[in-house]
């Protein structure tokens, strides 16, 4: 039995080494502070508010966004539950909401909280090859009359890229000007099926069908350049293409309708692409905005895949509780990144909260392993009352641990250890021993100590020769976990 005992005296050994070893590698690998990048203020939502979180700005339609919400669901499972991890979705409408397992921040909120973020970290840079041609808005459904006197509307241009200009016949200003550039652009683009150039006129109740049809033959407009006029162009300029067309206050002639100077492309599903200014007054400036459209127009055509309605961000964007903005990672730094998030989440917040009690523990272990020390001495010296007083501090000491280590996993959850080798191996290893270990302390000691207490110390020395070692170990392994999964982890 001796034999055996001594060799709990030499785990103890072991384990005092390796706690001590532990502690000195957890203070001198002091990780330098996170940057802070700025404050995201009141575009924090509240689901997220006062926690630490993880943004991946993304859109919930897009496939090749798929990537980056299947790693923020592996961040979130790995983090869960100190860290959450948000997508904020930009797609209208939101699609993620609706995934199940998916976290998504949408609507209003996303895009505010998007725009902040990027003003913070900078704007994700547009991949070599690519063309950003964003999405402006949905032009809707709509139905006027050609310049033949026949209905045409969104449906005949549905699967068709086309560039949408608003004039009128009698104008004296900028629509000469802008359908001469539409011309120039029918002339530069290819002759394909999949184009279409389209004039509105915002002056139906003048632009009859047949003035329409005029106009056109004096631009010499081929098939594909369509001249439409109706009752609905008011509605379908300002709700559509968001731009102003409305009769002027002060109508002179050549000036009776007041509209927006501006060429629009727009894909085949009657989204907004590109919008261009047409500044007919500043001469230098119509050359470069016709070769924009020529360009932006012919990537549609040509290179579709190519062209993106939004740049796709793979970096990740790590939030403290305040709302600051603590860390940028690209998709290449996911240790990086949980290593961070993880030492946010784990810093306490206030003097006091469930966070700081993983410390609160180690500190109750050592201070049980000091008392059970102080105790041992003082019995070998015959000194009874400082041993009592020691070993029932010691006793009362892991008490307090045993309610603030259940308190913290009722209210935290398990952490998960990360460490891969031979490191793994040693760390379960240790944490299997301490955890059947305490199970077997816990009744051993309030034994011991029941018997002192009755006086009882034939029996008392007896099972206490057991239970101190056990006890001490248990004490110092619990500290050798807390280091390695809180400090080294």
């Amino acid at each position: 039995m001796s034999a055996v005992r001594n060799s709990l005296w030499g785990l103890v050994l072991l384990a005092a080494i390796a706690t001590g070893f532990a502690g000195i590698r957890a203070l001198t690998q002091t990780s330098p502070p996170l940057p802070n990048l700025g404050n995201l203020g009141d575009a924090v939502p509240s689901k997220v508010a006062g926690r630490v979180w993880i943004a991946h700005v993304l859109e919930g339609y897009c496939d090749r966004c798929h990537d980056l919400r299947r790693s923020g669901y592996e961040l979130e499972k790995q983090l869960a539950p100190e860290v959450t991890v948000e997508s904020v979705d930009l797609s209208n409408p939101p699609k993620l909401s609706s995934e199940a397992g998916g976290r998504s921040i949408v609507a209003e909120d996303a895009a505010d909280l998007a725009d902040r973020i990027h003003a913070l970290a900078g704007s994700p840079p547009v991949l070599p090859g690519e063309l950003l041609l964003k999405n402006q808005g949905d032009v809707g459904e709509w139905s006027l009359t050609n310049a033949d006197g026949r209905p045409f509307g969104d449906k005949d241009l549905k699967g068709k890229i086309w560039i949408a200009a608003f004039v009128f016949t009698r104008c004296a200003g900028p629509c000469p000007d802008m359908c001469k550039g539409m011309q120039e652009l029918v002339k530069k683009l290819p002759d394909d099926p999949r184009l279409r150039f389209v004039s509105f006129s915002v002056d139906p109740d003048y632009d009859t069908p047949t003035v329409m049809k005029e106009f056109s033959k004096y631009w010499e407009a081929p098939e594909r350049w369509k001249f439409l006029t109706g009752t609905g162009v008011w509605n379908l300029a300002y709700n559509g293409f968001k731009l102003v067309a409305k009769p002027a206050e002060e109508p002179r002639p050549g000036s009776q309708i007041i509209h927006s100077t501006r060429f629009t492309l727009v894909d085949g599903t009657g989204q907004m692409r590109g919008l261009y200014t047409y500044d007919f007054e500043n001469r230098e400036t119509i050359g470069p905005t016709l070769a924009s459209i020529v360009r932006d127009a012919r990537a549609m055509l040509e290179t579709p895949e190519k062209v993106v309605d939004h740049v796709h961000d793979s970096r990740s964007f790590l939030v403290d509780r305040e709302g600051m903005l603590r860390g940028v990672y690209a998709a290449t730094e996911k240790e990086s990144l949980v290593r961070d998030a993880r030492r946010l989440a784990r810093s306490p917040e206030k003097l006091f909260s469930i966070r700081t009690l993983p410390r609160l523990n180690a500190i109750l272990n050592g201070a049980s392993f000091l008392f059970l020390s102080f105790g041992f001495g003082f019995i070998l010296k015959k000194r009874i009352g400082l041993h009592k007083a020691c070993m029932t501090t010691a006793f009362f000491t892991s008490i307090l641990f045993l309610a603030s280590y259940l308190t913290y996993h009722v209210q935290a959850g398990s952490v998960k250890y990360t460490g891969e080798g031979w490191m793994r191996t040693a760390y379960f290893a240790v944490l299997l021993s301490h955890t059947v270990l305490a199970i077997l302390v816990a009744p051993l000691s309030v034994v011991t100590a029941r018997l002192a207490w009755h006086e009882k110390f034939d029996r008392h020395r007896t099972i206490a020769r057991w239970t101190l070692p056990l006890w001490m170990y248990v004490s110092l392994t619990g500290i050798l976990v807390y280091l390695v999964l809180y400090q080294m982890n």
